[in-house]
């Protein structure tokens, strides 16, 4: 099944989609980035398993972006006739709506969709939103008014609805406040799918993209890593980070998005007046191909070999085991020179550079929060 979901953020409006894709009567289950083995195991019998990921979230103008939940081939069939009408320059609210409303869903039965359509005429932004399907309708204190629809709906509304301790530079209606909020949610996903495998049960999870508008058009987040890692408490809020350390990094080559995966193991430090270097020689790496729903879309396994790659855009999530025996789920995004990732092929090497004030932040963020997680 899946998730798709809009978040308001203030006037600053993002759109989220899952990858997964799952399947009835499957033999057996893909292997997940986040994961890398088989989980047909772990899987109920009887219950849909992962057979594929796809892009679920489609940006059909510079200004419109799409998202889909439901069958494969009802969201093709749409997206190819919606896709046509919504490249047009010309388009506009009034026009697009007329569209929608004209259309025969005939065909579009057990599927919805979420379009959001940004106009910006130098002095003022507008946003057409227009949904097709149940969907749920919230409101939340950190990312003001949400949409969603999937079988990850509850599970997605259950977390963003948690009593968040949530800080930026960033204010209110900013775009990379949104950016902020959102990137930090999928690093603490992708981290909970990884340990706990919290998502794969609804049948939601196996990847994220975010499309969003950066005042000029709408983008899809693109060359960004995630690190996730777990751990656990010791004492007076100390936390002894579990191997493996692994990377996401999501990068969009044409139509596909290439995920590429890292798991790092043996990790050397070294550091100087400003910066913490950690770097690990022994890696294993893999490259998954995310293709779009489209017919003729390349549903190859290889489309070359993993490429290097270096990045200050990196979220970063954590699954700490507590003496409480609950999980505490800390989480952030950043884009600065603060902290970087960088990764050689050539080399078969992976470090992360992180400024010391970085370290100092996590330190406080997990010695504040510790204070909840002991034993009463």
């Amino acid at each position: 099944m899946t998730l798709i979901a809009r978040t308001r953020n203030h006037f600053a409006p993002t759109m989220i989609a899952d990858l997964l894709i799952t399947q009835s009567n499957a033999p057996n289950a893909i292997l997940l980035p986040t994961i890398g083995y088989d989980i047909t195991h772990l899987i109920p019998v009887g219950q849909p398993k992962p057979v594929r990921l796809a892009q679920k979230l489609y940006i059909l103008n510079d200004n419109i972006c799409m998202a889909f939940a439901g069958i494969v081939d009802e969201i093709r069939s749409l997206l190819e006739d919606f896709q046509p009408f919504c490249s047009s320059p010309a388009i506009n609210g009034e026009r697009l709506l007329q569209f929608v409303k004209e259309y025969d869903y005939s065909n579009f039965k057990k599927s919805a969709y979420f379009m959001m359509l940004i106009e910006n005429n130098g002095i003022a932004v507008s946003v057409t939103e227009i949904s097709y399907g149940d969907f749920s309708i919230g409101e939340n204190e950190l990312f003001d008014q949400t949409q969603a629809i999937g079988s990850g709906r509850r599970d997605f509304e259950m977390i963003i609805n948690e009593g968040i301790k949530f800080t930026s530079s960033f204010k209110d209606g900013d775009i990379r406040q949104g950016i902020v909020k959102n990137g930090s949610l999928i690093a603490r996903l992708l981290a909970e799918e990884r340990y706990l495998l919290r998502s794969l049960p609804n049948q939601w999870g196996g990847g994220y993209e975010l499309a969003y508008y950066d005042t000029r058009k709408i983008v899809k987040l693109d060359n960004t890593a995630y690190v996730i890692q777990s751990g656990n408490f010791v004492e007076n809020g100390e936390v002894a980070l579990i191997l493996p350390l692994m990377v996401l990094y999501y990068n969009y080559q044409g139509e596909n998005l290439i995920i590429t995966t890292v798991e790092m193991h043996n990790l050397n430090k070294e550091q100087d007046d400003d910066f913490i270097v950690l770097k690990s020689n022994v890696i294993n790496y893999k490259k998954y191909i995310v293709p779009s729903v489209k017919r003729g879309a390349n549903l190859a396994d290889d489309v070359g070999p993993v490429q290097s790659f270096e990045t200050y855009s990196i979220g970063m999530g954590f699954v700490i085991d507590t003496p409480k025996k609950v999980y505490y789920n800390p989480s952030f995004y950043t884009y600065s020179t603060d902290l970087q990732v960088i990764f050689s092929a050539e080399e078969k090497n992976i470090s992360i550079r992180m400024h010391k004030r970085v370290q100092k932040l996590i330190n406080k963020m997990f010695k504040e929060a510790y204070p909840n997680y002991v034993k009463e």
